[in-house]
Parts: C-alpha cells; structure tokens; sequence
C-alpha cells in the first residue's frame, strides 16, 4: 500500500507518542532531559528522540492496509469476526489487539481494565529555543508529571498528566509558555497489566494490555516488547 499526503496528514494529526529509538522513524534528537522544579533548579535526566508518523510510511511499503476512522464496536471470540460502527465484518485468523487503553477488544474478552487510568492533555506550541533539551516538571502535575518536548527552534510539545483536574492543571502550566495552541490532543494511560493480555487466536499489545511504564508512562519501548511477542 502506498501512502499519500492526505493519509499522512489524517495518521499525523492523532500522533500522541514522543519518543522512540529507531532511526527511522525519528523526528527530532534530543540531547537532554531535565527536571525542572518550581524554582528553577534543573536535574539532568538522560537524552532521547522524538518521533512522528513517518513510521507508518515504513508499515505501509510494507504492505499494511490502513482503514481511517473505522471504529470497531466487539469482537466476536468464537467465530473470529471484527464487527465495526459502519456494519463491516472482518474475518480474522490472529487478531493482535493494540487498540489503546480503553481497547474494545479487551471488553469483548471479558478482561478487566488495568488499575489506574490517567488522562492527559498535550499541545504544541510556539515555543523559542536554541537547545534541544527536554525538560520535565513534576511539581505541575503532583500525580504524575509535565512536560516540554521541543520540536523545532520555534516549537514545542508541552503536556501533562493526571487523574483529576487534567484541564485546570494544563491550563496553569501552558501559562508559562505562548498562549497560542498550534495543535493538540487528549489521550489516556493505564497504569497496571491487565489480568489477562491473550487467549484464543488473540493477543493484547501495548497500552491495550496496560504495558506503559509506571514510572514515566512511556509505552514505545513495552509496546514493541510485546509486537516482538506478537511476531
């Protein structure tokens, strides 16, 4: 399958991800990480990558068939069939289930949400840096914590995550940087393995099976673990 700009563009508009190792699929390199407390005293933390979709490109030479917007509604165990909001089937052999936190597939099996859910906001903004440094701020988020991933010279991805008064948090922590909003997204990350992540010709992947590190909340690197596993 080939992928044109317009696809592209629809699978970079939901990229919620923002680090990966594998070159090609880098977006920007990061040298630095730093906490950055509420005085200003900063705490090297180790360097990264940022990533974009360009990733989907490599899946899509490699033959993968992406169908946009298609919401699935249950999976039928038994007879191996994907039911879908606009009335297609689709028959499946092996269906590997990475269909996020909130994975409908996972209902459909009967397996049990993982522990905790935090939700996040994340939004890039015009943000003015000579240094690529990510810089982390945990008093902005007392559960979890804040973010400023710069993209570019002239922009940055800032976000933050909690379990309660996500919009209050975020709206006082983008106070420190441009009020213009150049994109943005909410998402989830589920905190604990769910009890169960395979069965009969299924197997649950990243944060569908709650695989995001409890420590950072990063589910790149878990989420390839368990596509290995898959494979």
């Amino acid at each position: 399958m080939q992928i044109d700009k317009k696809l592209y563009d629809e699978i970079n508009e939901f990229c919620q991800i923002n680090g990966l190792k594998t070159k090609d699929f880098i977006h920007k390199t990061l040298k630095e990480a730093f906490l950055k407390e509420k005085y200003g005293d900063k705490v090297k933390v180790g360097a990264g990558n940022v990533v974009d979709a360009e990733g989907f490109r490599f899946l899509a030479e490699a033959g993968a068939d992406f169908r946009m917007k298609t919401c699935i509604t249950s999976v039928n165990e038994d007879k191996h069939i994907i039911h879908t909001a606009d009335g297609e089937d689709i028959r499946y052999r092996i269906l590997i289930a990475a269909d996020g936190p909130r994975s409908v597939c996972a209902r459909s099996f009967g397996v049990p949400a993982s522990q905790f859910i935090y939700s996040g906001i994340q939004a890039e903004v015009l943000y003015n840096t000579d240094t690529p440094q990510v810089e982390l701020y945990p008093n902005a988020a007392p559960e979890f914590f804040a973010w400023a991933i710069p993209m570019s010279s002239t922009r940055a991805r800032i976000g933050l995550c909690a379990t309660k008064n996500v919009p209050e948090l975020f709206e006082a922590f983008r106070k420190r940087f441009t009020v213009m909003n150049v994109h943005s997204v909410t998402g989830t990350i589920p905190i604990g393995v769910r009890k169960r992540t395979y069965g009969d010709s299924w197997m649950l992947a990243g944060d569908a099976a709650g695989f995001p590190k409890p420590t950072s909340g990063g589910g790149v690197y878990t989420g390839i673990r368990s596509a290995r596993h898959a494979v």
